[in-house]
């Protein structure tokens, strides 16, 4: 098996098909979809029976069953009785064949068979269609090609598989995707010529095999236990990624591409649904990439990103190479779980050893989330493995699923897709989340709640029926007030008992040009400003670029976000809009196109002409705010400007006010121009700070307060306004 720990995935939703729960001796053996349906067909080992069962699929979002049998067929025939397998001809056809017996039924009118045939070259042991054609594999090296008048086209004798025969098929294209007995999975020409064997290293006993169209990708479920799925790219034949899966003796693997989810039926008639959007995460991701990734290649990638000379060399002479690459790409802000495709160029332009083909496929996968799946994700990052096992009993979740949730490898998400299962939450109202959260103290996962809550809302609302500008500020400020109170004020804690807001200290500014040396602490404390200063100071009022600049901790990020904040609350009432953007989503994008991806939803009628619109408009001051210079990649492949140099020069945007943060090193950087140093935390805002995280406390505050004050070194780091968050919160260690 790879040298990592294979991620299980957890199922959006698991059912026994109906009559697998009574009594017989039932056995699955055949299933197959469309976008609408799935046939299974299967046999009784007791009654010498074999069936045929059509199901209506309603998605897992629906409020109705997931899936209906809407038509059922037995077939008592004691000479053929298995194994039999069917396929979808159309909406009204199906076809299916046992042993030798091959028919068609019309499953709008009746029973009778609209053709029949039988075959004479051997015994079906799988099948499929396509387009006007019907595969079926023998219990030999053979498939049988019919047209849906079961008139015989042709036979493909498939090479290298003497002795051996068929146990699923799959056709696309001009190829055929075959498992077989033995174990194997190959891809054959139409002429039964091998091109391609795909090798399950670490699984056992390939089983069935299935294309993606959609995402370009093919998959092979692995019968034994290990219980898995081997992914491999359908253009290049490579191994991509593996997972786990929940079931055992897995039977039948199918994609259905329009509602991109995955089905595995097994044996025992379970039928188990997976979002194809949970198969490869931005973790699976690193992790595939960092078992790929040389020493060479990471330097070749520090190289191309521009990273510091010496942070290159301390990342190829580490053990973990390839782990701190990705982490030090990752910190800069080129990669992010939202966006990989820089990554993507870099690795299809250094050519190191396809991996451009898994970040590829991890943007294709990632593309097909719904909101739902996007809140799901986000909210389970908040739940911390105390408070989930909290809220299995608070949901009253069986002991049997409390013990797949604790012991998955994302709890949070998998209870959340457990009480999804249950009823209790649904893509229509998540509220019943939000008592025991508060409870919990859970803020920022509260605010989460909230988050998905309006969105609901605002798509029951016409946007039609607003101007695009009153749409657009809406927009602005329900992202940003959403992200914002979704925002820990404890960096390493996810959710916690205080909003950003009510931890906000905000350190004095010192107003000075770029370039000057100055320190904030040679400053009086009289002159500095406050940071809503920035909007009302008269030195500032002629200005249109503006450099917020502070060493690493000293709370840019918090400052400038608490900017945008305070207007999307409505106390900036004279500044008729503040857009905040975090430098380090833009990556090769422009301004005007992140600030779409940040703040407009798929469906929301504001196109990028409309933002640039509004945003060169000479009617109305604009504030934007880019945050994070240090995060952003401002290398272009021809040399020229970067998007934020030609903003910062005003060769774009230039009606805008702009504010940009960045820290020391990066600012030396920009063109000439009002600065505002961010000053270190003073002893008054120490105490603020203080009395706020222990204001039930006042013995507390004063401990606090003097142990700092009475140990110099302590002293010295709490002039960093982190590192006085991170000293506060962690006293009792001390």
């Amino acid at each position: 098996m790879d040298n990592m720990i294979q991620p299980t995935i957890t199922p959006v939703h698991r059912t026994q098909l109906p009559r697998f729960t009574g009594e017989g001796d039932w056995q699955l053996r055949d299933m197959t979809l469309d976008s609408t349906k799935v046939a299974v067909s299967g046999h009784n080992e007791d009654t010498r029976t074999s069936f045929i069962d059509l199901f209506a699929l309603s998605i897992p979002d629906s409020s109705s069953p997931f899936i209906t049998r809407f038509y059922s067929k037995e077939f008592k025939n004691p000479s053929r009785w298995r194994p039999r397998y069917v396929s979808f001809l159309d909406d009204s056809r199906i076809v299916t064949v046992c042993g030798d017996q091959l028919e068609v039924f019309n499953i709008k009118t009746d029973d009778i068979p609209t053709y029949s045939d039988l075959l004479r070259d051997g015994e079906a042991n799988c099948m499929t269609v396509r387009e006007g054609e019907i595969f079926i594999g023998l219990s030999s090296n053979e498939v049988i090609v019919f047209d849906f008048s079961l008139n015989k086209i042709k036979t493909i004798t498939l090479e290298g598989l003497v002795g051996d025969y068929l146990t699923d098929i799959t056709v696309y294209g001009d190829n055929l995707f075959i498992s077989a007995y033995k174990g194997i999975a190959i891809r054959y020409n139409m002429e039964g010529v091998m091109l391609h064997e795909y090798i399950t290293t670490g699984y056992s006993y390939a089983f069935s095999i299935t294309v993606s169209s959609e995402f370009g990708l093919v998959f092979v479920s692995c019968r034994y236990l290990p219980a898995g799925v081997v992914v491999y790219s359908l253009s290049e034949n490579h191994k991509l990624f593996t997972f786990l899966v929940i079931d055992e003796w897995l039977l039948r693997i199918r994609i259905n591409d329009v509602n991109r989810f995955m089905f595995i039926a097994t044996d025992e008639g379970t039928l188990t649904v997976y979002s194809t959007a949970s198969i490869f995460t931005f973790s699976q991701l690193k992790e595939e990439l960092s078992l790929k990734l040389t020493q060479t290649d990471c330097g070749n990638l520090g190289h191309y990103f521009s990273l510091p000379p010496d942070q290159v060399q301390t990342i190829i002479t580490s053990p973990l190479h390839s782990k701190n690459c990705l982490l030090a790409l990752e910190e800069r802000g080129y990669i992010h779980p939202s966006n990989v495709n820089r990554l993507t160029d870099a690795l299809t332009e250094l050519k190191i050893n396809h991996t451009h083909l898994l970040t590829e496929t991890y943007m294709k996968l990632r593309d097909q989330e719904t909101e739902y799946d996007r809140f799901l994700a986000g909210l389970s990052a908040h739940l911390p493995f105390s408070i989930t096992e909290k809220l299995c009993e608070n949901f009253e979740v069986t002991d049997e699923n409390k013990n797949t949730v604790i012991s998955s490898q994302n709890p949070g998400l998998s209870f959340l897709l457990t009480i999804d299962e249950m009823g209790i939450i649904n893509p229509s109202d998540v509220s019943k989340l939000e008592t025991p959260l508060e409870e919990y103290r859970l803020l920022q996962a509260v605010a989460k709640i909230h988050e998905y809550q309006s969105l609901i809302l605002s798509d029951k609302t016409k946007a039609q029926d607003e101007d695009k500008e009153s749409l657009f500020l809406k927009c602005l400020q329900q992202k940003m007030k959403s992200w914002f109170e979704t925002m820990t004020p404890v960096p390493w804690m996810k959710s916690c008992q205080w909003k950003s807001n009510d931890l906000f200290i905000a350190s004095r500014l010192v107003l000075t040009n770029s370039g000057s040396k100055i320190s904030s602490r040679e400053v009086d404390r009289k002159c500095k400003l406050h940071y809503l200063d920035i909007f009302t100071d008269e030195r500032l009022k002629a200005e249109t670029r503006i450099i917020l600049e502070g060493q690493p901790g000293s709370g840019k990020t918090m400052l400038s976000s608490q900017l945008a904040y305070d207007w999307c609350c409505g106390k900036l009432m004279d500044i008729p809009m503040v857009i905040y953007l975090p430098l380090k989503i833009v990556d090769d994008m422009t301004i005007i196109q992140a600030i779409k991806m940040f703040y407009i939803r798929e469906g929301i009628p504001i196109t990028e002409e409309d933002i640039e619109s509004m945003l060169n408009s000479d009617k109305k001051k604009v504030y934007l705010i880019l945050d994070g210079l240090e995060e952003y990649n401002g290398v272009t492949k021809d040399g020229s400007p970067s998007e934020v140099t030609r903003v910062m020069t005003k060769e774009k945007l230039s009606n805008c006010i702009v504010i940009i943060t960045a820290r020391t090193d990066y600012a030396k950087h920009l063109p000439q121009g009002p600065m505002l140093k961010i000053g270190s935390f003073g002893e008054d805002e120490r105490n603020e700070y203080i009395e706020k995280v222990f204001s039930d406390d006042q013995k507390r505050q004063e401990e606090v307060k003097e142990l700092i004050d009475n140990v110099p070194f302590i002293l010295d780091l709490c002039n960093v306004p982190l590192l006085f968050v991170l000293l506060v919160h962690n006293i009792d260690r001390l």
